[in-house]
C-alpha cells in the first residue's frame, strides 16, 4: 500500500473491460481513460497539480510520463530562452561599444588643416594667422619660416578661400566649433565665414609640388625647425592629449562667456510660418545692443526653433554681459524672455544642420 494520501490500487484494466460497472465502486478521486486503459489520479502538490497513473507492474502510483516529459521540456525551453537573452544582451553591449568607437572615429579629425571660404576680399595671411592661432599652433614652412596659410587665387583673382594647417589635429575641431558661420570682422557689412576640415584630394592635390629627396642641409634645417616648434607648442603638447584637451577646454570656456542664450523670444509656429521672423529678431537684437554701443560687437546669431532658443555671440565678454542685463526678464512680443550665459549645451533646429552650439 502506497499511503501518503494516494488511493488504493484500482481494478486492473482487464477487469474493467469485462465488467465496466466496477468503476462505480472505486475511489471517486480516480478517473479511467478507456483509450489508454489507465487509471488517473490528480494530486495537489504545492501550487501545482500533478497527474499520476497506477503502474500495475510496480503496484504503485507514478507521475504520468508525458507530464514529467513536458516539465523537463519546459525547463529546457526556459534555459534556452535565458541563454538566448544573455547572448542578445552581450551582443547589444558589443554593438554599443562598436557604435561608440565609430562615433569617436568620426569625431576625430583626419586632417590637421581647415579649409576656409566666404572670406573678405581684402583678407591677408597675417589677419588669418591672428584669428586662427587662437585655437592652436599653426604649422610653419621650414624653409620660409612663414605660417602654413595659403590664399587661393584663380588667374590673379582672390577666390575668398584659404587653407590653414595646424600642428595638432585636435585644433581642427576647435577652430570649426568656434569660427564656422561667424564673422571675423565687426563691421555690419561683413559676412559669416565657412570653416570645415580640409580635404587633400583631387584638384587640391594637384596643386602640391611633387615630392623629392631632401638634401642633408635641408634635413638639418627641418630638424631644427621641428625642435623650435616643439618648444612653441609646449602649451599644446601633442605628446600629452590631456594637455591639448585642457587647453581646448579653456578656450571653449572663454568663447562660451562671449555667447548669450536667449530663451522664449519667439513662438515655434510663428518661426515655422514667418520666413522674415529671423531677420526681424536679429535686427531687434542689434538695435537694442546699439543703445549700449555694442551693436557692432555681435558676430553671430543662430536660431534653434525646436528649443525656442536664440544664440548670440559677441566679440567680447563685456558686450555679452551688457546684452544679458538688457534682455533678461524683459518682454518681447508678449513673451517674457530669459537671457543667460551659454554653458556648452546642445540645441536642436529643424531646418539648420550643424548648428548645435557656438
Amino acid at each position: 500500500m502506497q499511503g501518503d494520501g494516494f488511493p488504493d490500487a484500482p481494478p486492473h484494466p482487464s477487469v474493467v473491460e469485462n465488467d465496466p460497472a466496477v468503476i462505480k465502486n472505486v475511489d471517486e478521486r480516480l478517473s479511467y481513460e478507456k483509450e489508454s486503459q489507465q487509471w488517473v489520479f490528480e494530486r495537489k502538490e504545492g501550487q501545482s497539480t500533478v497527474e499520476y497513473i497506477y503502474n500495475f507492474i510496480v503496484q504503485q502510483w507514478i507521475p504520468r510520463p508525458e507530464v514529467q516529459s513536458q516539465k523537463e521540456n519546459d525547463e529546457s525551453i526556459n534555459k534556452q530562452e535565458i541563454k538566448k537573452a544573455k547572448k542578445e544582451k552581450i551582443q547589444a553591449m558589443k554593438d554599443e561599444i562598436q557604435r561608440l568607437r565609430n562615433a569617436e572615429k568620426l569625431g576625430a579629425p583626419s586632417t590637421s588643416g581647415v579649409f576656409v571660404s566666404k572670406l573678405p576680399s581684402d583678407v591677408t595671411s597675417d589677419e588669418l594667422f591672428d584669428i586662427f592661432s587662437k585655437y592652436g599652433v599653426i604649422a610653419e614652412d621650414f624653409k620660409t619660416n612663414r605660417p602654413r596659410i595659403k590664399l587661393y587665387y584663380d588667374q590673379g583673382r582672390f577666390k575668398n578661400e584659404a587653407l590653414v594647417i595646424y600642428h595638432n589635429k585636435e585644433s581642427v575641431n576647435l577652430a570649426i566649433d568656434m569660427l564656422d558661420n561667424s564673422k571675423i570682422r565687426s563691421s555690419t557689412d561683413s559676412e559669416p565665414i565657412k570653416v570645415e576640415p580640409a580635404a587633400f584630394s583631387g584638384e587640391k592635390d594637384s596643386e602640391k609640388a611633387p615630392s623629392r629627396v631632401l638634401t642633408a642641409e635641408e634635413k638639418q634645417l627641418l630638424q631644427r625647425k621641428k625642435e623650435m616648434l616643439k618648444q612653441k607648442v609646449s602649451g599644446w603638447d601633442d605628446e600629452d592629449p590631456s594637455a591639448v584637451a585642457g587647453r581646448a577646454e579653456q578656450i571653449r570656456q572663454r568663447i562660451w562667456k562671449k555667447s548669450l542664450v536667449i530663451e522664449n523670444m519667439f513662438r515655434s509656429e510663428e518661426m515655422k510660418n514667418d520666413k522674415f521672423l529671423e531677420s526681424d529678431i536679429i535686427e531687434d537684437i542689434k538695435s537694442e545692443c546699439d543703445k549700449y554701443g555694442i551693436g557692432s560687437s555681435v558676430t553671430k546669431v543662430s536660431f534653434f526653433d525646436v528649443d525656442r532658443v536664440v544664440l548670440v555671440r559677441f566679440d567680447s565678454i563685456e558686450a555679452a554681459s551688457q546684452c544679458r542685463s538688457a534682455f533678461d526678464g524683459r518682454y518681447y512680443d508678449g513673451l517674457k524672455i530669459k537671457a543667460r550665459e551659454y554653458a556648452g549645451e546642445k540645441f536642436t533646429s529643424s531646418h539648420l544642420i550643424g548648428r548645435d552650439g557656438p
